[in-house]
């Protein structure tokens, strides 16, 4: 092991485990990955810091064709969320490498994912000089959510670039919501309401994001969802839906839903509504 410290959650503390991974690594015989370590650290540290809301605990070592980022937390329970690329088409962008969170760790690590255990989670990435740049899905271990109940329900003919360019608008929201860019519109009671209903939505809203990335790794443009859910996480899908139409325009912001995204989001919710209540499944019609 290189490199193992524990840090207590603080943007300071995010600063100085990724300048720690950097000098590390520039020390030793992989110094080639040395931009690559320090991209990835600070997106799976920032991802802890953001989302799971508590310390952190770092680890590097080397393997036998490059090394290993990994960063736990005491938060099993909170999947972590990808910001997942897409360009100016809505597209899955393989190429671009800045501004996308975890997605940067997608397409800069050769394996990369998330186990976790006992209540708590790890996330981790391998790099090597030999990896190429292309998006790569997540290695998903353990009991990451409680064991879902409810009725099964498929959603066929899911688009690659909406789901993608969906759960990017949230992040870009959350990010938003963080750096209390909406303060002056919003109280402590709906920013409280916004993260619950993240929680509450997360494992429907992150299965569907992870099914997304693991597609758009395989080329393809569309894939099929099959979720367990019950009448509160979909009534919890819902408000959230609502709550992303309503708040960016609140003040002018950058991460307003397009209208594709909204008949998406709305599509979702319907379908999933008439499957709960005994309908077939019907494919995503398209825009």
């Amino acid at each position: 092991m290189w490199h193992a410290a524990s840090y207590d959650g603080s943007p300071a503390s995010a600063r100085a485990a990724r300048i720690a991974v950097r000098d590390l690594v520039a020390a030793s015989e992989w110094s080639a990955l040395t931009d690559d370590a320090e991209l990835c650290v600070g997106e799976l540290v920032a991802n802890a810091v953001l989302h799971a809301h508590g310390s952190f605990h770092l680890a590097v070592s080397a393997t036998p064709d490059g090394i290993r980022i990994e960063v736990s937390d005491d938060h099993g329970h909170r999947l972590p969320r990808l910001r997942p690329f897409v360009d100016t088409s809505g597209r899955p962008a393989l190429s671009s490498t800045t501004g996308r969170g975890l997605g940067i760790v997608a397409v800069l690590a050769d394996r990369w994912g998330v186990d976790a255990a006992d209540g708590s989670k790890v996330v981790w990435a391998e790099i090597t000089p030999s990896g190429a740049r292309r998006l790569r899905a997540p290695e998903i271990t353990g009991p990451l959510v409680e064991p879902a109940t409810g009725t099964t329900v498929q959603l066929l003919g899911m688009p690659v670039a909406r789901a993608m360019a969906s759960g990017m608008q949230v992040e870009d929201l959350v990010r938003e919501v963080q750096l209390g860019i909406f303060d002056a519109v919003v109280g402590d009671t709906e920013r409280q309401q916004f993260f619950d209903l993240l929680e509450q939505s997360a494992p429907a809203r992150l299965a569907g994001r992870y099914a997304a990335l693991a597609a758009a790794a395989e080329g393809a443009e569309e894939f099929d969802l099959t979720l367990v859910i019950d009448h509160d996480m979909i009534d919890s899908v819902a408000a959230l839906s609502d709550f992303l139409e309503t708040l960016p325009p609140l003040v002018a912001s950058g991460a307003a839903p397009t209208p594709e995204l909204v008949r998406y989001r709305q599509w979702i919710v319907d379908e999933v509504a008439a499957q709960l209540s005994g309908a077939t499944p019907t494919p995503y019609p398209g825009d």
